[in-house]
């Protein structure tokens, strides 16, 4: 074969006989011409001539020489001699382990939770043996109490669907009174819409209003005094007649100009109500008057509510020093008794 340049070297298609060579069976390996098939100049520059004659190997040499090459190739495990990434992995994995159980767990204390709220359903029934709810919730201080209100004031309840029932609606409305709660998290609890809530509130607080309204009355001066604690008899010298204090209820800023400025307290610092609340000494409530704006006067509720028209002679009305209505209860021929600040004398038995 010619003699070629190495400087000059090109591809070339080689001429076999294919009656000799078969493409399908036989492979040419370059790897394996001579080593001296490309020299580099000599130092006087001269040409260096080389036989690239190819060499034809057979189908089972070529897979000898896969094979061997193959064999070379580094494993992934022998390719990582560091095996602190395999060590990290199995180490997420157990954490993700450990968070899917936590998941698991949460899932299933979720899942008694709901079902308890959904057991609940805050109507009278719910309370039954929960004397500590009944108080927390609705103020009454027990679940007896609580079913004998109820019957007393179920027929005036008024019932527009299957949505809130009757006892459900009472309890919403006293729940309210204790606590506060507003009308987006009582429909909350009751799984219905907040115009539901509101209708079924005021339809049913105004009933209670009209029901219970007729059961605050003045007691009589024997019945005070049969009902009287020693506390009090000792501490007065004598029965009391009535145990006066006024409390305020907080309400949104008015819109009105003039309402703002009779509306706020400033010993709340609050836009408030205020009413004139009479408590007898063993703890009923014998006085109840209509709402005040917060910047309204005690001595001016007391003086205009119409509560003067209730002491009569003899009397004796227990106050705070706030109460300055020490004339107008004199006036009646009655006494007002401002006790120290230091002396705890609790309503009630």
């Amino acid at each position: 074969m010619d003699k070629l340049r190495t400087d000059e070297l090109i591809l070339f298609e080689p001429e076999i006989d294919d009656a000799s060579f078969q493409f399908e069976n036989t492979s040419v390996d370059w790897s394996m011409l001579d080593e001296d098939l490309l020299s580099e100049h000599n130092n006087n520059d001269e040409l260096v001539y080389a036989d690239i004659s190819p060499t034809v190997i057979s189908p089972d040499d070529h897979c000898e020489a896969n094979s061997n090459v193959t064999s070379a190739i580094p494993t992934r495990a022998e390719s990582s001699p560091n095996s602190s990434t395999n060590d990290m992995i199995k180490h997420y994995e157990d954490k993700l382990k450990e968070k899917d159980e936590e998941i698991a767990e949460l899932k299933e204390v979720i899942s008694k939770q709901k079902k308890i709220l959904k057991s609940f359903k805050y109507d009278v029934k719910s309370f039954e043996g929960r004397d500590t709810q009944v108080k927390h919730l609705t103020g009454l201080p027990t679940y007896s109490t609580l079913k004998t209100v109820y019957n007393f004031v179920e027929k005036g309840i008024v019932s527009y669907s299957d949505t809130i029932s009757k006892e459900q609606a009472f309890v919403m409305v006293l729940m309210f009174l204790r606590l506060g709660l507003c009308f987006k998290t009582l429909a909350h609890l009751y799984q219905v819409s907040p115009t539901t809530i509101t209708k079924y509130f005021y339809s049913t607080l105004y009933s209670l209003y009209v029901q219970l309204g007729g059961l605050l009355k003045w007691p009589e001066k024997e019945v005070l005094e049969s009902n009287m604690p020693e506390k009090y008899r000792n501490v007065f010298e004598g029965p009391i007649t009535v145990i006066l204090d006024c409390f305020k209820v907080f309400t949104e800023k008015p819109g009105v100009k003039d309402a703002i400025i009779k509306m706020y307290s400033s010993y709340k610092h609050h836009y408030t109500f205020k009413e004139l609340v009479g408590i007898t000494p063993f703890g009923s409530i014998s006085y109840a008057s209509r709402p005040y704006t917060g910047r309204t006067s005690d001595k001016h509720i007391t003086e205009q509510s119409g509560f003067m028209n209730y002491i009569k002679a003899g009397d004796v009305v227990l106050a705070d020093r706030g109460f300055t209505v020490r004339k107008a209860v004199q006036d009646r021929g009655a006494l007002l008794k401002v006790p120290d600040s230091a002396s705890k004398i609790p309503i009630g038995r």
